[in-house]
């Protein structure tokens, strides 16, 4: 299978990790940066020839992805929304032009699903969630160094913006517990190795979703946090009992009043809450990688005509 991933590169996660899952399971694979190359689309088709071209969600590929769906019928084209929203509409017509013009396009919220299907209707749309990638996301051996920086009673790692609904949790709960935060907005970003040691410092670490409502929607924060053996108390949404088990390898929140009741169980609590940690970390790393989210998607596409 000759694959062209069109994903941004530079900063070294999503598209770092399905580049990763594609060559483990054994595709030829080609790269185009979709941030800082979305020009190279076209020409790197036309010179790779590849089986299958795997998007991500970039709105200057629409032009190039329409002129290869007409000009190369035999290509699989498929775009990768690995975001959410209340709404579908909020992505704008740019965008859902983008993924209605590819042979699939998937989305990580199921509760979105009807809506996209109804907005794109000469594309296939399906579910697929994010994952960890054991590479990258794992257990850290810590040192006294670590501790100092990253032990805490709860930490949380992300976007802290108004948007994203997190600022009045994050005040309540630190008016009420230890709690760290890193983003950007506090200039203290973390990821990779920082990540995972901050992790395993944190007695607790919180997800959150910014979209609870949708279905099955859950955030890449949250494999991240079990991949490395964390423990997870993440934000409720419907549906999620069927994806993770609840109270065995994460536990969850629908209010910051219940976010801050299971802090201090579970605080209280050393022992389940550890067993709980590797419970999650066992999940993360057998069903959960993105190898197993690219293996879906060869599955996929192997009714069409040119796998």
């Amino acid at each position: 299978m000759k694959v062209l991933l069109v994903f941004p590169q530079q900063d070294r996660q999503t598209g770092l990790f399905i580049h990763r899952a594609f060559k483990q399971l054994g595709c030829q694979v080609e790269l185009v940066d979709a941030k800082l190359e979305p020009h190279n689309m076209l020409p790197k088709t036309k010179s790779f020839n590849p089986n299958l071209i795997f998007c991500s969600r970039t709105i200057e590929l629409l032009d190039q992805m329409k002129e290869i769906r007409k000009s190369f019928p035999n290509i699989i084209t498929i775009c990768w929304n690995v975001d959410k929203r209340n709404s579908v509409k909020e992505f704008g017509d740019k965008l859902l032009n983008l993924f209605d013009s590819c042979h699939i396009f998937y989305t990580i919220a199921l509760g979105n699903i009807e809506e996209y299907r109804k907005m794109c209707p000469n594309t296939k749309v399906m579910h697929l969630q994010q994952g960890c990638d054991p590479q990258t996301h794992k257990i850290e051996k810590l040192t006294t160094a670590d501790h100092t920086a990253y032990d805490c009673e709860a930490m949380f790692a992300g976007w802290i913006s108004k948007r994203t609904g997190r600022p009045p949790l994050f005040q309540y709960l630190s008016e009420h517990t230890n709690l760290k935060l890193y983003g950007k907005e506090t200039k203290n970003l973390i990821t990779d190795s920082a990540h995972n040691k901050a992790c395993l410092c944190s007695n607790i670490v919180l997800g959150h979703n910014s979209w609870p409502s949708v279905a099955i929607s859950m955030s890449v924060r949250d494999y991240k946090v079990m991949a490395a053996g964390g423990f997870l108390l993440t934000e409720y949404c419907p549906g999620m009992e069927t994806w993770f088990k609840l109270g065995e390898e994460c536990e969850s929140y629908t209010t910051k009043e219940e976010a801050l009741d299971k802090i201090k169980y579970y605080l209280s609590n050393e022992d389940k809450r550890k067993k709980m940690a590797e419970s999650g970390y066992t999940a993360a790393h057998a069903k959960h990688k993105y190898a197993d989210r690219i293996k879906q998607v060869l599955e996929d596409i192997r009714g069409y005509k040119c796998i």
